[in-house]
């Protein structure tokens, strides 16, 4: 910047010390020097390019003593309701709300008593405490729920029923490759001590029934297509292995129900048509149908019976007990959890912590509670707004557990930005040393603090300042 000036004054002067040659500078050059101590320059600016207009105006002499921040109450939020991306929200971490609250603003005397305060902040700490038990049981409960769905929709891998006669022979040996693989990727995982596998380990684990049906059905019936097109004729054909239709393992309470009704059909169409006994020349039947359906009838008969071993019946009321002993578990899980809504409910809220000091009438035997009176004063204090976060959100990859690990992440955003963005700052008042000086300003966060410096701080300062000026201007005042 090319700045060309001239004033008049005595070359003594200048290094007279003087603090009215800044006066005599400004005055005649109507510029800014900016001294830059680290790299020995002078910066000169026009006042109107310096800087960035904040409304707030400091002198040299004006050291700051206070500032007071008003607030804009008409912007104050107190409670948000959460929400994430595709209705996602926070109950499984929030003791089933969406609505979190934050009354920091107004725990003082102005707005409620101390008394109050001291409960509120109880309550608060409460709050957190149960917080974690009760996203502890509802991981427990989310997970139990999987485990009864599964209990309820069990059914075979589709691979037990896939007709693999309209595979091309390159999707036929894709498909016997990939479970090839999922077979032994089981076997290299549940290995004993030395690295061997484990059968014991995986026929106890959850893996047990995919991993037989593979190995005992899916591949041998690939293998079988595999060979029934090295045949000369379709008559040679060998059929796919249909074990599973049987393996009542593999099927859940509600599949059970649907193979039992088929079972008590056949029992009845038998029945009527006179083949629930066995073959006799005047049946009217001839004898290979009549045996075929007494056979069908003597096996409905059986997968009815509760006593017959491996019968569907006997699968169904294993299933049943099943899934009656995971609901009883997922109501302890559910009962604590309830349990942990009450007691940070603030209706139903009590803490028995005796080392916190209230007046008797709050610190009674039936331990500390919000009063009648409580509840009404902190209900006029709640105002609600909508929080949003677009950027938290399940994939589908996520079921109801995994998806508390996402809601914990929301909580934790819409906290902090409670906390942050709770109250709007209006305007600054700020007092210097030398008089009040009164500026305002929009700004959300303003703080700041000028120290006294030190006269020989100072002193320091202003002499070099001068000197600096007197070489300045000794080299440029001429022109």
């Amino acid at each position: 910047m090319s700045i060309r000036s001239s004033c008049f004054c005595r070359p003594l002067a200048i290094f007279a010390f003087r603090p009215a040659i800044f006066f005599l500078i400004n005055s005649s050059v109507l510029c800014i020097f900016i001294f830059d101590f680290k790299n020995f320059k002078i910066n000169v600016y026009r006042p109107e390019n310096l800087g960035k207009d904040t409304n707030i105006n400091i002198g040299f002499r004006n050291l700051q003593q206070s500032n007071e921040i008003s607030v804009d109450k008409d912007n104050i939020f107190t409670r948000y309701n959460v929400s994430g991306a595709d209705d996602l929200g926070i109950t499984y971490v929030n003791f089933g709300s969406n609505q979190i609250e934050n009354l920091d603003y107004f725990l003082n005397e102005k707005y409620m008593s101390a008394e109050l305060i001291k409960k509120y902040k109880l309550w608060r700490s409460d709050v957190e405490t149960y917080r974690i038990e009760y996203i502890e049981n509802t991981r427990l409960y989310n997970a139990q729920q999987n485990v009864i769905s599964e209990l309820y929709n069990r059914l075979p891998l589709d691979g037990c029923s896939t007709d693999w006669s309209t595979f091309e022979d390159s999707k036929l040996f894709e498909a016997q490759a990939n479970y090839q693989a999922q077979l032994k990727g089981y076997e290299s995982f549940y290995v004993d001590s030395d690295g061997n596998f484990d059968k014991s380990a995986l026929d106890a684990s959850v893996d047990a029934n995919d991993y037989y049906q593979i190995k005992d059905v899916i591949l041998p019936s690939i293998q079988i297509e595999i060979d029934n097109r090295e045949l000369p004729t379709d008559d040679d054909k060998i059929d796919y292995i249909d074990s599973y239709k049987t393996d009542w393992k593999l099927y859940g309470l509600d599949e059970l129900q649907v193979k039992l009704d088929t079972y008590i059909n056949t029992k009845n169409v038998c029945e009527s048509g006179g083949y629930n006994i066995p073959y006799s020349p005047d049946s009217g039947h001839t004898e290979d149908y009549h045996n075929q359906m007494y056979n069908k009838y003597l096996d409905a008969i059986n997968q009815l019976n509760p006593n017959f071993i491996g019968s569907c019946q006997e699968a169904y009321n294993k299933r049943k007990q099943e899934i009656d002993n995971a609901t009883a578990l997922l109501n302890q899980y559910d009962e604590v959890r309830k349990q942990c809504t009450k007691n940070v409910e603030k209706e139903t809220w009590v803490n028995h912590n005796s080392e916190v000091f209230l007046t008797d009438e709050n610190n009674s035997a039936e331990g500390i509670y919000f009063t009648s009176e409580d509840l009404e004063c902190l209900s006029h204090l709640y105002i609600d707004t909508d929080y949003t976060n677009q950027y938290m959100f399940l994939t589908s990859s996520d079921d109801s557990v995994s998806a508390i690990d996402e809601q914990l992440k929301l909580l934790s955003a819409a906290q902090d930005e409670l906390d942050k963005n709770g109250i709007s700052f209006l305007w600054v008042n700020t007092e210097f040393s030398d008089g009040g000086v009164n500026s305002s300003s929009t700004s959300g966060d303003i703080s700041f603090s000028l120290m006294p410096f030190s006269i020989a701080f100072l002193t320091i300062l202003i002499v070099f300042t001068i000197v600096l000026l007197a070489y300045f201007f000794s080299t440029n005042l001429s022109t």
